[in-house]
């Protein structure tokens, strides 16, 4: 309410300019007596100027409480000069403008409580909104996030957790230790003590760990925490921020699994393409397989040798090669009689075949369950094809029903299929064995003959030349001796081929054998000192014959002519290779070299004549002699072995 009281008259300090004036007006025309007179008014006019002033200010205020209009046209009068000269004097002496100004300040007091009572209800406005803007996108977060203060007691919790954890947000306000409660118990060590790792950007990385819903389901968590503060340092408490991250994990846990897979694949076929114990190869797949997919039991079953085509595997059984698991032992080696089971069921038809549940198929061969004791319910089989048909089959066993998937199914086919190259290597292989055994006999018994042949045509010739009696017995020798060296540098060749396998022969080596071998007949007070040069170059089994019949004749020749008025000479071999493929061999004595008719190939004797056709037609080489101090044979042919 507006204060009632009236201003003093007397006591009031502000003045009129008008009013001061006209006083002014009338002290300078008018004696002190009159003037007295002038300033005290009658009693009658003084009531009815009170009366008629506290009406005014009565309605005055009436009008500015309930018509605004009117107060506004009322205050911009008051202040118009047009007021001031149409009011007379006395109204402003007996204080109505004190009043007027009095109304004036209360309206100007009222007008400043109502901006500032706007203002605080705008700001209040503007508060609300704020918290309702915050409130919004904290409540409409995906994510479940809350705040608990320093006591652990939770400030807010977001409706977000219901979705997550079946609990409402009321309930984790009730209950601070419902977090706890919910978290797996194997994880429980996890969130009770935990310290969040960071990067080195200072990202703060969450720690995963399960959670049970109020539905019984396992779900995987996302959290993340860290302390609150106040502007002025004090701790107000822990943020925390949970995401539901199972599928996240689902798809992590796939990831895994698919590189263990490949691994897998990758291992079993590094491990196949390598064999040499397959039958430990297959014992490792088995094995690995029916951990990665944690089944009960697997097995190889093969067709019964020999690996028959398509049409002969469909009237053939099946032999378990392999298997791992409970009793494999038992398993291993067992028949299955064509079509039989699930196994000959795969083996007939080629094609892969999953069964949920085994002891409800006819077709399933309870015998199995029999014999091992287990009770199987899923099934997988693939066949083992191969470009002939089938070879047999790759068996998983669980005694879970509905266990394998096409997830599965597609992990084992190429798995099968490295699988059945590798079965059908080995037993190419073995194949290839038991035919290089078979060939390594037959090689020995003929080696063993050829070179009892050979040992008994060099007897008979020993036997010839000692018993034979010839007019010219010296000649006659010297023959005999040349056939047995000829004779013994084939049984060296043979030697070395026999002892490689028949495999080509470097050719120096050949060439010391021989030219060492050949030297062997020499009197004891005779030596010829050897230099044989190592090379790379190798021979054929054929081209080996024929040089060492070749170096046989040369050697001879050699210790005839340089021996005969000596007791040492030397002999050096050299084997160098040209550009086109070509083989130089070039054999060096230091003896008195070769008459002239023989290097001009006029005239010789029957082991050059030797020498010529088993260079020019056996190795289709060129032979050149000719004198370097001593006797130079150079012997040119194709090397048809080529590293």
């Amino acid at each position: 309410m507006r204060d009632e009281t009236r201003p003093t008259w007397a006591t009031d300090s502000v003045a009129s300019p008008t009013a001061a004036a006209g006083e002014q007006l009338a002290t300078d025309s008018t004696g002190p007596d009159e003037l007295a007179e002038m300033r005290q008014p009658p009693a009658r006019l003084v009531t009815i100027i009170a009366l008629s002033v506290f009406i005014s200010e009565a309605l005055v205020m009436l009008l500015l409480a309930f018509l605004p209009p009117f107060s506004t046209l009322f205050e911009a009068l008051l202040d118009s000069t047009l007021l001031v000269a149409l009011l007379s004097p006395t109204l402003y002496y007996f204080g109505f403008r004190p009043l007027v100004q009095r109304i004036t300040e209360h309206k100007q007091a009222e007008e400043g409580q109502r901006k500032a009572l706007t203002n605080a209800l705008q700001a209040t406005h503007a508060l609300r909104a704020n918290e309702e803007r915050f409130r919004t996108v904290a409540n409409f977060t995906y994510d479940w996030e809350y705040w608990v203060d320093p006591a652990g007691n939770h400030i807010y919790v977001s409706p977000s957790c219901e979705r997550i954890t079946g609990y409402r947000a009321d309930e984790f306000a009730q209950n601070p230790n419902l977090l706890k409660s919910i978290v797996h118990p194997d994880d429980q060590s996890k969130i009770i003590v935990h310290n969040h790792a960071a990067t080195e950007t200072g990202e703060i990385l969450p720690i995963d760990f399960r959670i049970v819903t109020r539905s019984g389901e396992e779900r995987w968590i996302g959290h993340i925490c860290q302390p609150v503060h106040s502007e002025d340092g004090r701790y107000l408490g822990q943020r925390g921020s949970n995401r539901n991250i199972t599928e996240h994990k689902r798809v992590e846990e796939a990831l895994r699994q698919r590189n263990r897979e490949l691994a897998l694949l990758n291992r079993a076929g590094q491990e196949l393409v390598s064999i040499l114990d397959l039958d430990q190869v297959l014992v490792n797949i088995l094995e690995e397989v029916r951990g990665l997919l944690d089944v009960t039991a697997s097995s190889i079953w093969l067709v019964e040798p020999p690996f028959p085509s398509q049409g002969e595997s469909q009237g053939k059984g099946l032999v378990c090669w392999q298997a791992a698991g409970p009793k494999n032992e038992l398993v291993r080696g067992w028949q299955l009689a064509p079509g039989q089971g699930f196994a000959g069921h795969v083996a007939h038809s080629g094609q892969s075949l999953i069964v949920p549940d085994a002891q409800a198929d006819e077709r399933y061969f309870k015998g199995m369950d029999q014999q091992t004791g287990l009770k199987l319910r899923s099934i997988l089989t693939i066949p083992l094809l191969v470009k002939d048909g089938v070879i047999g089959v790759l068996q998983m066993a669980d005694t879970k029903a509905d266990r394998f998937s096409a997830t599965d199914l597609a992990l084992l086919e190429p798995l099968g299929a490295s699988a059945a190259i590798a079965i059908e290597n080995a037993q190419l292989y073995e194949q290839m064995r038991q035919d290089a055994e078979t060939k390594s006999v037959l090689l020995r018994e003929v080696n063993h003959r050829v070179k009892n042949n050979l040992t008994g045509i060099m007897g008979l010739l020993y036997t010839a030349r000692n018993r034979v009696m010839v007019e010219d017995q010296a000649t006659y020798r010297s023959t005999m001796d040349d056939l047995i060296n000829r004779v013994r540098g084939l049984s060296t060749a043979h030697d070395l081929l026999s002892a490689s396998g028949w495999a080509p022969l470097r050719l120096s080596d050949l060439a010391a054998r021989v030219i060492n071998v050949s030297l062997e007949a020499l009197p004891h007070d005779k030596h010829v000192s050897v230099n044989v040069l190592s090379s790379s170059a190798r021979v054929t089994p054929d081209q080996a014959y024929n040089l060492a019949l070749v170096l046989g004749e040369l050697t001879t020749n050699t210790a005839k002519h340089t021996l005969a008025e000596r007791d040492t000479a030397q002999i050096t071999f050299q084997i160098t290779l040209n550009d086109r493929d070509g083989i130089v061999c070039e054999f060096r004595d230091d003896g008195p070299g070769y008459p002239k008719d023989i290097l001009r190939l006029e005239h010789s004797n029957v082991g050059f004549d030797l020498i010529q056709n088993i260079v020019r037609k056996g190795l289709r080489g060129e032979l050149t002699l000719y004198n370097d101090h001593g006797a130079v044979a150079v012997i040119r042919f194709e090397a048809q072995v080529r590293d």
